[in-house]
């Protein structure tokens, strides 16, 4: 019987957020959830905004919709700039402050002490991203502040930003995003904000356009407000710090429709030993687990101890150094250029039902079982074997994040580990042996 040889890199996923989408590609380039560089990304305008500004404020100077939106890691905002003219060097400021939870800080204030205030809401905010543009596309200063004791502490600025990034272009918005932990925030966390544009005279400028624009939040009626600070009382619509939308997948060994809108992975173009066969393959995800799906094409009844499936997936490129498979069936990676950092086992019981699942993590040439049918951890799986098998994995138990990038090979095998060799294997190539005998 021929030994299995690998190439790996022959399928290739790359675990984004909101991959749920049906228009979705897993062999598409990677990229980040929203680019901040200052230009709408597509992804906002999908968005209802939490808050707008249609008309202008003092001397035209305004901002429009404000969105917020996160992924596991960060919150991003976005606010629109209508017309924030280019000050040189020492641009308008926006000042987006949030509330937290209903919570009330104390503190209603700005910690630039421009001439605005929050005095007139019910509960003051927590956090204040104070963010000055200089010339059309630059960045004067950036500082975030949370409010500690009813007074505001400086939690990041442009010098250290702590894993946040941010970005502007005076023409289109400012933009950015910060990572929930350095905020504080949490799942389920609610925010509610109020943006306010600035200049660049503290003593003197109040509040040129607020966004939301309504009666309670008051503009400037020129420039210098000093003797009255613009009093700002009203919140945007609330926004939940989301652990994200599910895929609409459901694991009950039924093909959804959903896969049927993804570009398969790698298939096994034809049949292997003895005709059996198993084809496409598809990796999916959201927020909080890896999906899988295989078609089962030609996968018989072998009783209680069926056939199985090792899915073996190798993780940006790190080489493992485990060459073989968990079960000791007679195949193995070690024509791989990186080999397998984490392997799922799965294997047929009757038509529909599970005899056993393991998953897997190797590293340094080891492996070591981190889930099984008798303790899933909240991983679920299904078969037919008669349509495919397919099964969701929680990405922390798996040590994944987005923009991971995996890639992977699926062997079929059978109950015989002393003497069952690759039935079929997807990806189909000169390189993947499957068994002769």
């Amino acid at each position: 019987m021929k030994k299995l040889k690998s190439k790996i890199s022959l399928i290739v996923a790359f675990l984004f957020l909101f991959s749920l989408l049906p228009s979705f590609s897993l062999t598409t380039k990677a990229e980040s959830f929203i680019a901040i560089d200052g230009i709408k990304d597509a992804r906002w305008s999908a968005l209802v905004p939490l808050a707008s500004s249609d008309t202008a404020g003092w001397e035209g100077f305004d901002i429009g919709n404000f969105y917020l939106t996160n992924d596991r890691s960060n919150l991003y905002f976005w606010v629109d700039a209508v017309n924030v003219p280019n000050w040189g060097d020492n641009g308008q400021l926006i000042d987006i402050a949030l509330n937290v939870n209903g919570e009330d800080s104390g503190y209603d204030g700005n910690p630039w002490v421009s001439q605005y205030n929050f005095s007139g809401t019910d509960v003051k905010p927590n956090i204040h991203i104070m963010f000055r543009v200089k010339g059309d596309n630059e960045i004067n200063w950036v500082s975030v502040y949370k409010i500690v004791k009813g007074a505001p502490v400086e939690i990041l600025n442009f010098n250290d930003l702590q894993g946040a990034a941010f970005a502007v272009n005076r023409e289109k918005g400012f933009e950015g995003s910060i990572p929930l932990n350095v905020l504080g925030l949490n799942y389920n966390d609610i925010v509610k904000g109020i943006v306010v544009l600035s200049g660049n005279n503290e003593a003197e400028h109040g509040a040129f356009d607020v966004s939301p624009a309504t009666t309670g939040n008051n503009l400037a009626d020129s420039w210098n407000e000093s003797t009255g600070p613009n009093v700002q009382s009203i919140y945007s619509n609330a926004y939940t710090i989301s652990s994200g939308p599910k895929l609409n997948i459901v694991i009950d060994g039924q093909k959804d429709a959903l896969w049927n809108t993804l570009t398969p992975m790698g298939t096994s173009l034809g049949g292997g030993w003895q005709g059996f066969n198993i084809d496409n393959f598809y990796l999916g995800n959201d927020y909080e687990n890896l999906y899988f799906w295989v078609d089962a094409v030609n996968v018989p009844n072998w009783g209680d101890n069926g056939q199985l499936i090792d899915i073996a997936l190798n993780v940006n490129e790190v080489d493992s150094s485990y060459d073989g498979n968990p079960w000791a069936s007679q195949y193995n990676y070690s024509g791989t250029d990186v080999k397998p950092n984490i392997h799922i086992m799965f294997r047929v019981k009757g038509d529909n039902q599970i005899n056993w699942v393991s998953v897997y993590k190797a590293e340094e040439g080891t492996n070591n079982e981190i889930l099984n049918f008798n303790d899933l951890q909240g991983a679920a799986f299904a078969v037919d074997r008669t349509i495919g098998f397919e099964g969701k994995i929680p990405l922390d138990l798996l040590g994944l994040k987005p923009g991971d990038k995996v890639k992977g090979i699926v062997v079929l095998s059978g109950n015989n580990n002393a003497e069952h060799g690759v039935f079929d294997v997807i990806p189909k190539t000169d390189d993947n042996a499957i068994a002769a005998s």
